[in-house]
């Protein structure tokens, strides 16, 4: 069966004497407060809500809420008051989720007993106006830090003491902000443009469904024709002559115009093509003098989609 909130504290707080007694048994100490760790917003948030469950939140800063609990939970002669779940990201053991703080009036003393500690089970560390204990296999962390540092039942005393580092990480909070507002407004636009050319695309295709459609309409009337085992030059002229006015119509259901070229026009580069070029008279002279292809152009646009091929007069 799972154990409530409050047994999972019960049990850090014991794990956590246990740990003093195996080292520091017999020294003076006073039970500070109690800080559970979080690795991301999630577990914090869901620690909290389990939090509000025993005890009263007393202070939140950008380190994380201070609870009172409701009961508080009395072990050896200790009773555990105040308890603590911290922000992620705001410590570096990965494989300790709990820390208990203990303070001693005579610092520099218990400094000697710490340094004495030799034991290959044991990393201790020395911070500033703090000393820290652990197991390799425990859960639990030991702080041991001088009497005279401010409690966190002391509230006004640390609000002065964070009011600097408060501001700062707050800073940085809104910069980091700020930072991802400017990734997800990048992340946007980059999906917008994505979306806008897959519809763009799309709709080209459906677009141009009719004319594709067209187009294969007239190749199977060549094909039927080409097939023809009783086809004459009569009957092929009929389905070319078919085919011919199939293609115009495809091509006007979507805006293209015939560009009608006639012998004897002013020979003009903008919607006519010289394949070849011919002597002739005087009158005949860089004029049409043969229509080899159609030009043609998108409806009520000057833009040519090809130009006419003909014979110019030289």
């Amino acid at each position: 069966m799972e154990k409530s909130f409050l047994e999972q504290v019960s049990d850090i707080f014991q794990s956590s004497l246990d740990l003093k007694n195996r080292y520091f048994n017999g020294y003076p100490m006073i039970l500070d407060h109690l800080t559970m760790f979080t690795y991301n917003l999630e577990e914090y948030q869901k620690s909290k809500k389990e939090a509000d469950n025993i005890g009263n939140p007393e202070f939140e800063d950008e380190r994380g809420t201070l609870y009172k609990l409701n009961n508080p939970v009395k072990l050896e002669d200790f009773e555990l008051v105040d308890f603590k779940i911290a922000k992620p990201h705001i410590h570096n053991h990965n494989n300790h989720h709990y820390a208990v703080y203990y303070k001693v009036e005579n610092f520099e003393d218990f400094k000697k007993r710490f340094d004495a500690l030799n034991n290959n089970n044991v990393v201790k560390q020395q911070l500033h106006n703090k000393l820290e204990i652990l197991e390799k296999d425990a859960p639990v962390i030991l702080y041991i830090v001088p009497i005279s540092e401010p409690a966190l039942e002391d509230m006004d005393e640390v609000k002065e003491q964070v009011n600097g580092e408060t501001d700062m990480l707050r800073l940085q909070a809104q910069l980091e902000e700020e930072r991802m507002k400017r990734i997800q407004v990048m992340a946007d636009f980059q999906n917008y443009q994505k979306r806008i050319d897959q519809e763009r695309s799309t709709w080209g295709a459906i677009s141009n469904m009719g004319l594709i459609r067209e187009m294969l309409e007239i190749y199977d009337d060549l094909h039927l024709a080409l097939n023809d085992e009783n086809l004459n030059l009569e009957h092929a002229k009929v389905s070319l002559k078919s085919a011919q006015d199939k293609i115009l119509l495809a091509a006007a259901a979507v805006g293209i115009e015939i560009i009608n070229v006639q012998v004897g026009e002013e020979f003009d580069k903008e919607k006519m093509e010289a394949v070849s070029a011919i002597p002739a008279s005087e009158e005949q002279k860089n004029k049409v003098v043969a229509v080899v292809s159609s030009a043609f152009k998108y409806k009520d646009k000057d833009f040519i989609l090809k130009p006419a091929k003909v014979v110019v007069g030289k």
